[in-house]
């Protein structure tokens, strides 16, 4: 087998198909170390309930305005 040499190589490890389960852990991290609030709806809305995620929505509008649909 021959060893293919890129200056991407180094890259490769990121280039891997995304874990579900892992996004909650990231925000998690992002809030317990930066104070960064990262949410999905969908993800909310199956963990805490329907209220929690039109709490969760309702505070994203009131700070950034309503959501463009595309």
């Amino acid at each position: 087998m021959t060893d293919v040499h890129s200056q991407l190589a180094h890259l490769a490890p990121l280039c891997r198909e995304p874990q579900p389960g892992e996004g909650w852990a990231i925000a998690k991290e992002a809030w317990h170390t930066h104070g960064i609030v990262v949410l999905n709806l969908a993800e909310v809305d199956a963990r805490h309930g329907w209220v929690a995620a039109r709490a969760a929505r309702n505070l994203a509008e009131q700070c950034f305005g309503p959501r463009n649909k595309k």
